[in-house]
C-alpha cells in the first residue's frame, strides 16, 4: 500500500496565513485521484487545530516538529491511514 503525506513546514503556515494560499496540497490531491494514490495534505487540518499559534508545532532551535507537532500529525493520520488502537496483549 502506498500513500503520499504532505508534511507542512513553518513557511507553509506563514504563506497560508498571509495569502490564504495552499497550491501544492490541492494539486497533489488531484494528482493522487488521477493515479489512484491516496494523498493527505496535513496543512489544512494542522492549521485548523493550531488555534492562533502554529509555531507550537515546531522546535524553537530549528524547523523540526516539536512533540506537539508530531502528536497532532499522528492524531490526523491514524484515522486517515485506518489504524485502530487496541489494548495491549498480555
Amino acid at each position: 500500500r502506498v500513500a503520499v503525506i504532505l508534511i507542512p513546514c513553518a513557511p507553509d503556515f506563514q504563506r497560508l496565513h498571509q495569502s490564504d494560499a495552499n497550491r501544492l496540497g490541492p494539486a497533489m490531491e488531484r494528482w493522487g485521484r488521477e493515479v489512484g494514490i491516496p494523498v493527505k495534505d496535513l496543512l489544512p487540518d494542522m492549521d485548523a487545530r493550531a488555534g492562533s499559534d502554529y509555531r507550537r508545532y515546531f522546535l524553537s532551535c530549528d524547523g523540526h516538529w516539536s512533540d506537539r507537532g508530531n502528536a497532532v500529525a499522528a492524531q490526523i493520520l491514524e484515522p486517515w491511514l485506518g489504524y485502530k488502537r487496541t489494548a495491549a496483549v498480555r
